[in-house]
């Protein structure tokens, strides 16, 4: 698998992560008007983000290929 499919595999399953732990921070904290607003819509699949809002997904799917990338080094030392 090409690093560019992992990339946008892991960064959708980051969506998917940011979306329970967003909804459980919805309901159980004050958050203001217009984070809510901003939140809202970001409840909806990877796929339908723009660019710049599927980047920040991205961003913690590179760290997550870092962490694995430095355990297959650490193997193979």
């Amino acid at each position: 698998m090409g690093e560019k499919i992992l990339i946008e595999r892991l960064s959708e399953l980051e969506h998917e992560q940011w979306k329970v732990w967003a909804a459980v921070l919805m309901k159980f904290e004050t958050l203001s008007e217009d984070r809510i607003k901003r939140w809202e819509k970001l409840f909806c699949s990877y796929s339908e983000l723009t660019e710049d809002e599927k980047g920040h997904s991205r961003v913690w799917a590179r760290k997550v290929l870092d962490i694995l990338k430095e355990l297959k080094d650490e193997a193979n030392n």
